[in-house]
């Protein structure tokens, strides 16, 4: 049974691919990705996405382009790129007011 941030991530996985993917050329097939995550310290969206369309690719899925993602996180007046789980955990308390 999956938890509920697998199948958020899942989706969100999903609608960065959806988009580059040429659907039309597949009528009844289907295309499933399986992203395993060995070790996440922040970005393993960015990274699953990133992976995923360049599996997509070498697999000859005819695609639009290939997606490319990110994260950041602006903590007070200093942003940083591929932030850990720690800054974003401190980052969604600090705008939520959580103390």
């Amino acid at each position: 049974m999956r938890d509920p941030e697998e199948l958020e991530l899942s989706r969100f996985l999903e609608q960065a691919l959806t988009g580059a993917v040429r659907l039309e050329t597949f009528p009844k097939a289907v295309v499933d990705v399986y992203v395993t995550v060995l070790e996440d310290d922040g970005a393993a969206l960015a990274a699953a996405i990133n992976v995923a369309s360049l599996a997509l690719a070498d697999a000859g899925v005819e695609m639009t382009d290939l997606v490319a993602a990110c994260s950041a996180v602006r903590l007070f007046l200093l942003g940083g790129i591929n932030s850990t789980n720690h800054e974003i955990f401190f980052a969604c308390r600090a705008c939520s007011g959580i103390k």
